[in-house]
């Protein structure tokens, strides 16, 4: 089984949110069913960026900062680079999404192209789907 992981699901994973147990309970299942987790490239960039806002608004110490990080980096995340035709479904997704930019797309991009579940902790999003009909989402909470 594929899962594609929104980047808010692996931050939970590396430190404590409202919905972590939620996300290491949901991890054990995947391990246990032997699921294979992937992320777009992108989700490097969304996962070092949040960490940062967190040491910049003094929620973390940067050396806590980068343990979180490297404990995020050391899981098994396969990173996918979009390919030509995902980049036009990730301008239909950000589209139907109603979504001015594309960030959320691409992670529905890559799910859809490779017949994956989605998971996210954004209700917002989860939500967006579920009104689209998007039965392969799922929300962690």
């Amino acid at each position: 089984m594929k899962i594609v992981l929104d980047s808010n699901v692996a931050v939970a994973l590396g430190m404590t949110l409202p919905y972590s147990s939620h996300a290491h309970s949901q991890m054990d299942v995947w391990q246990k069913m032997d699921c294979e987790l992937l992320v777009p490239t992108l989700w490097v960039y969304e996962v070092t960026t949040t960490i940062r806002k967190f040491v910049s608004m003094d929620f973390m110490s940067y050396q806590t900062g980068e343990k979180t990080l490297n404990l995020i980096f050391s899981l098994h995340i396969k990173q996918i680079t979009p390919s030509d035709k995902q980049y036009q479904r990730v301008y239909h997704w950000a589209n139907k999404l109603g979504q001015s930019q594309a960030y959320d797309a691409v992670y529905l991009a890559l799910a859809e192209s490779l017949h994956a579940e989605f998971w996210t902790a954004d209700k917002r999003l989860y939500n967006r789907t579920q009104q689209l009909k998007l039965d392969w989402t799922y929300l962690i909470s």
